[in-house]
Order: structure tokens, then sequence, then C-alpha cells
């Protein structure tokens, strides 16, 4: 079955893209630092390189989130008691801990 039963459990971790926005407008270094450190390539060596790599990372990411989108997304596909949920190492990589946005809902 490739349906999610009415009332069952979804959990997802995607990119969180309000932190590198954020970090862009504000000036702050911090995700930058990171991203140079732990993410992004090389030839990443300006500020809108990493933004425009955090938006593609090759060809593995289609969509941008934050969590009003991924929070209308959900909802939009039938899931209710939608909420942002902590890091949980049972569900989730350790090398995504930092800069995932995690998110569950039930299937209404």
């Amino acid at each position: 079955m490739r349906v999610l039963a009415p009332g069952g459990l979804f959990s997802v971790g995607v990119p969180d893209t309000e932190w590198p926005l954020r970090a862009y407008v504000e000036g702050d270094a911090e995700y930058f630092r990171l991203a140079r450190e732990q993410w992004h390539p090389a030839w990443c060596d300006t500020r809108m390189h990493q933004i425009n790599f955090h938006f593609r990372q090759g060809q593995e990411h289609k969509y941008a989130y934050d969590f009003e989108t991924l929070e209308r997304v959900l909802a939009k596909a039938g899931f209710v008691s939608i909420r942002r949920r902590d890091f949980d190492p049972s569900l989730d990589s350790e090398a995504r801990r930092i800069g995932t946005l995690y998110a569950e809902g039930r299937k209404s």
C-alpha cells in the first residue's frame, strides 16, 4: 500500500532554506562559514554561489522550503496537526542535524 492510512504520522526533513536566506540578508557569516566547511564545494566562493548551491545541490533539490511553505504543502496534501519537530536520532541522519527543517503531520 502506497497511501498513509488516516491518522498515520508523516515525518520529514528538508533543507532549512529560511536560515541561509536570513543569513544572506542580515550579513550573518555563521551559515556561510558552516556551508563552506561542511556542505558546499570549493567553487562556492561567494555568498550568492552558496545560496544557489543550497537551492540546487547539483540536481538533488527541486524546491526550497521554510516552515510556512512546508506546512501549507502538507495541509493541501491532507495532513493535520502539522508542527515543527526536533532532530530525532532514531529517525534522522546525524549528518543532517544542522541545516534541516523537520516537521510532522497526521494524515486526515
